[in-house]
């Protein structure tokens, strides 16, 4: 017997796989609200839980979507892009936020210290964004600056993804642009002449 709740979860996967994959970006924050509210520090065993659900879980699903929107070379998606490159940011930051959560020396120097209140949480996730936004960006401006290994190496995958992503998103738009045929075909397809 299928319950309605996962008949709406499964058609809400199939049909908006971005707002899903966004979505899941907030499981960490919501996740160290529950910690700030019980004051309790997070184990290791949880940061990686949400590590998962809030970072990797939402990078499978851009996959997915990539996949999907590039196949299709009838129509520029700019809409679905843009969501993407969000989601990305998105994703990232909720992994520096726990990078900064799960230790007890700073992962990324510059970035507010984890103190189990709400002020703190707020100002690890506004900091988190914010080096999610200049490192996918690639303006990279050394205000904060990762000091773990592992720190290290998460800015370095977001500085390609984001170099990666944007050489996606400019083939996928001439591709569009090549297989219009006439003028009345790039309109249908979103391609501005």
């Amino acid at each position: 017997m299928n319950s309605p709740y996962l008949e709406l979860l499964k058609s809400t996967l199939q049909t908006r796989p971005v707002l899903v994959s966004a979505a899941l970006c907030a499981v960490p924050y919501l996740a160290l609200l529950g910690h700030v509210a019980a004051r309790s520090d997070p184990s290791l065993g949880a940061i990686i839980v949400y590590a998962i659900l809030g970072g990797v879980a939402p990078s499978i699903g851009l996959a997915v979507v990539l996949g999907r929107v590039v196949l299709d070379r009838t129509r520029f998606r700019l809409l679905i892009l843009l969501q993407t490159y969000a989601t990305l940011v998105l994703s990232f930051a909720a992994l520096y936020a726990l990078l900064q959560v799960a230790g007890q020396e700073p992962a990324i120097r510059g970035m507010s210290l984890w103190a189990s209140e709400r002020a703190s949480l707020h100002a690890i996730i506004g900091d988190a964004l914010y080096l999610s936004v200049i490192t996918i960006t690639t303006v990279g401006f050394g205000d904060l600056a990762p000091c773990s290994p592992l720190a290290k190496l998460l800015t370095a995958l977001e500085g390609i993804a984001g170099i990666a992503f944007m050489g996606l998103a400019l083939g996928y738009y001439f591709s569009v642009c090549t297989h219009c045929e006439s003028p009345a075909d790039a309109r249908e397809a979103g391609v501005q002449s």
